[in-house]
């Protein structure tokens, strides 16, 4: 049950085609179908809602992520990036909850695909108070991309495994642990990486790429006088 403290008044915002007479507004459209309106002191309620719910205990993290989502988005501050600044308030929230160490959690991936339904259900808060709906649809989001995210997680760790019995395998000579977790950090890779990281000078840099290239782990593709070297492997992993 989410506090009266945490609800949107009704006269802080409003939806497309909807005309409210006699108020001076100043709309701002949020993409899809929902619409947030200005009133005098409307962003200042809000405002206080969010500071609430990040200084106040309450509801389990997850639902206070929904909420606060919710409110940051009826609050609208910005022109434009309202809804990328939103997600990444989502991970800076879980963070700030204790539940992830690092923004790992992709609820972008989630939100977008499911486009339609997000705004549906932002529209619904804030015409119909339903809250009940809108918390379901993105403790879903969070269940659905936790188990994305962890399948590629350990897709990932699976073909790190394989690339360092391949290359310990087919290349014993260059073999090192390290220079198999540098071509890991990135799906592409550069000979100024592995000076930088201290694994070799860079004529020998090159040749080791060279050998990684020839064994099949890598692909070089020249970008003006630079070669750069993808992980083909790894980006199908990470665009799966």
């Amino acid at each position: 049950m989410i506090p009266m403290e945490w609800r949107a008044e009704e006269a802080s915002c409003c939806f497309t085609r909807r005309t409210l007479t006699g108020l001076s507004r100043s709309c701002q459209d949020l993409g899809g179908n929902f619409s947030t309106c200005r009133f005098p002191g409307a962003e200042s309620t809000r405002q206080r809602n969010v500071s609430m719910m990040l200084a106040t205990k309450g509801p389990d993290p997850l639902v206070r992520m929904a909420a606060l989502h919710y409110q940051f988005e009826a609050i609208h501050p910005f022109t434009d990036g309202n809804g990328r600044t939103g997600r990444i308030l989502n991970l800076l929230y879980l963070i700030h909850a204790g539940l992830l160490e690092i923004p790992v959690l992709y609820l972008s991936r989630f939100i977008i695909q499911n486009k339609a339904e997000y705004y549906r259900l932002l529209r619904g808060v804030t015409e119909k108070g339903a809250w009940e709906e809108w918390i379901l649809y993105m403790l879903r989001g969070v269940e659905e991309t936790a188990l994305w995210t962890t399948n590629r997680i350990r897709a990932i760790r699976d073909l790190f495994d394989a690339t360092v019995l391949r290359t310990r395998r087919e290349l014993p000579r260059i073999y090192s642990k390290e220079l198999v977790e540098l071509i890991f950090r990135q799906p592409y890779c550069k000979i100024s990486f592995l000076v930088d990281a201290g694994i070799a000078r860079r004529q020998t840099a090159s040749a080791y790429l060279q050998d990684l290239e020839g064994i099949g782990l890598l692909t070089a593709e020249r970008r003006g006088r630079e070669v750069v070297y993808k992980h083909p492997a790894l980006l199908d992993v990470l665009t799966a």
